[in-house]
């Protein structure tokens, strides 16, 4: 489950937090150690020189030069038959290891450059940064636009994330398409992460309204990676959630957030249960303080994670990644780091 509408103030994100609005908590210490910009853990991971802490404190953002956009506009159902298709990538965008971006300006006070410098220092080959809500708009596509250039330069795919509350899945298609075929300083972004949640996250969930925005989407961008975001497959879950779409998606990630069940079953047991789609699978794990919400109290421990990583590796996933960065502590990146893939 992920949190719509962003707050940019650490207060309302503990307020949120307490009254337990949305499925996920802020209960946390929100960017972790505020001394320095400087790793001290860098000695301990066998770093030669010092890295950049992925849990510095937020700061005032360095002055970032303007990106030259050339944005398509969202096209009208009638229009999308006639879009030109490109070439599609023979690559997996979301292969390797990634990190969840939520709140942009609580990373590394918003700079670009550090983020991405982080992101390659401990290993990551992909971010997930998000773009927006049916609610809020494209209101954080902005800090895609601005880290979309930078992290290509330095070898990293970027992946934006939006929550389609499909009560318009027409409308909610629209937007992405006009997303993935943005063009940033001749970049455009990797793939395109559809987070579609259940009802009790508000969406208006059917089998119906997913294909609707899906089709809407292959019209208007077939060249667009798209990924299935989907909470993880158990019990409950494939009761009523229209998995039998992944094939649909070009790949899927499911929200692995174990919270008291086993990270390796509850990996196990996600990654088994999607394969019989074939398609390529990435699932996402927990790095946050599930406590707030009735689960164990405190962040997972490295163990707990290279459980996760080694039962995905297990498993043949193509990637795995974590939710999110704003949330995790410097031993989880010190054991992201450490755990080889694939």
């Amino acid at each position: 489950m992920f949190i719509d509408k962003p707050s940019k103030r650490l207060l309302l994100s503990f307020i949120i937090a307490a009254t337990n609005i949305f499925s996920f908590a802020f209960g946390i210490a929100v960017t972790g150690d505020r001394r320095s910009n400087v790793d001290v853990v860098a000695a301990s991971s066998g770093a030669s020189t010092p890295i950049l802490s992925p849990t510095a404190g937020a700061r005032p953002a360095a002055k970032q030069t303007a990106a030259k956009v050339v944005a398509a506009p969202a096209p009208h159902a009638a229009d999308v038959a006639a879009m030109p298709s490109a070439t599609p990538s023979p690559s997996i965008p979301i292969a390797g290891k990634g990190m969840w971006i939520y709140e942009f300006d609580l990373i590394m006070g918003g700079n670009v450059q550090k983020i991405v410098d982080v992101s390659k220092a401990y290993g990551l080959t992909h971010l997930y940064v998000r773009a927006g809500t049916t609610r809020s708009g494209l209101d954080t596509w902005p800090d895609v636009l601005k880290i979309l250039p930078v992290a290509h330069a330095a070898g990293l795919k970027v992946i934006p994330w939006y929550f389609p509350y499909l009560r318009n899945p027409a409308a909610d298609a629209r937007r992405t398409i006009a997303m993935v075929r943005t063009v940033v300083n001749g970049h455009r972004v990797d793939g395109f992460a559809a987070d579609i949640e259940t009802r009790a996250e508000g969406t208006k969930l059917s089998t119906k309204a997913v294909k609707q925005y899906i089709d809407t989407v292959r019209k208007g961008a077939p060249e667009a990676f798209m990924i299935l975001v989907p909470p993880r497959p158990n019990s409950y879950t494939v009761r009523f959630y229209p998995y039998h779409l992944v094939p649909r998606f070009d790949a899927v990630a499911p929200m692995v957030y174990w919270g008291g069940v086993d990270p390796a079953k509850a990996t196990a047991d996600a990654v088994s249960y999607l394969k019989r789609y074939n398609r390529p699978v990435a699932p996402i794990g927990q790095v946050y303080d599930m406590g707030p919400e009735g689960g164990p109290k405190g962040r997972p421990k490295p163990p707990a994670l290279r459980r996760f990583m080694n039962e995905a590796r297990m498993r043949g996933s193509v990637g795995l990644s974590f939710w999110s960065w704003q949330h995790s502590s410097i031993p989880q990146w010190v054991a992201i780091r450490a755990f080889p893939w694939p």
